[in-house]
């Protein structure tokens, strides 16, 4: 590839200067600098055509990524519509509390996992997908357990509630000996984690909605 003019005009000025012989006579070095001069300009002008280039670039990108913008935004007020942020966090708020839910509170939790798994439910912008996925994950982690560890009260249909290992919590039907008690606790943090790492999934994918397509 062939070197810049500008590059050419230096090498030929100091190329030129090995031949100079500053005797106060003043055309050598009046073409000298006059060299100097052009290869400077031509360094300016060529470093603003580059700066507009890529200011173009930009602009054709951002033109270019319209559309896919335009899905995730429609995509972030379906989901919306399915459950909440409000709905969430309020479900999320009251399981930390609780250790558990109405059935019918519950099956949100199914709800938003279930619209984000679909093939057509896919956010396009990288800085969504990403969060949205991690979202994901967390979400779906914390309703298998819910899964695997919530019970009905004894006497009870899953429709009155379903509850962190209800046998071992004294307040719902254990026997409050040592070894219920520290089982107990020990599905309790590992659920409260689980809600945490929901939680913050969800602030961190907000965050990325909120930069990324300003909704």
């Amino acid at each position: 590839m062939a070197s810049p003019l500008w590059e050419q005009i230096i090498a030929a000025i100091i190329e030129r200067s090995f031949d100079l012989r500053i005797t106060g006579g003043g055309n050598d070095i009046a073409w000298g600098f006059a060299l100097v001069v052009c290869g400077l300009l031509y360094h300016l002008a060529m470093h603003g055509m580059t700066q507009r280039h890529e200011a173009q670039s930009l602009a054709r990108q951002a033109m270019a990524n319209t559309p896919q913008l335009d899905h995730d935004r429609a995509l972030f007020r379906r989901l919306q519509d399915t459950v909440s942020e409000g709905a969430l966090l309020d479900l999320l708020d009251h399981l930390a509390c609780n250790h558990g839910a109405r059935y019918d509170r519950l099956s949100k939790l199914g709800d938003l996992i279930h619209f984000m798994e679909q093939p057509d439910h896919q956010f396009i912008v990288p800085a969504v997908r990403d969060p949205a996925k991690q979202l994901l994950q967390a979400l779906a982690e914390l309703d298998r357990y819910v899964c695997r560890n919530f019970f009905p009260l004894r006497h009870r249909t899953p429709e009155d509630g379903l509850f962190l290992h209800p046998e071992l919590n004294i307040d719902r039907g254990g026997s409050g000996i040592p070894e219920e008690m520290a089982r107990y606790t020990r599905f309790a943090t590992e659920f409260d984690d689980l809600i945490e790492t929901a939680r913050q999934q969800y602030l961190a994918f907000r965050v990325a909605i909120k930069h990324s397509l300003a909704a």
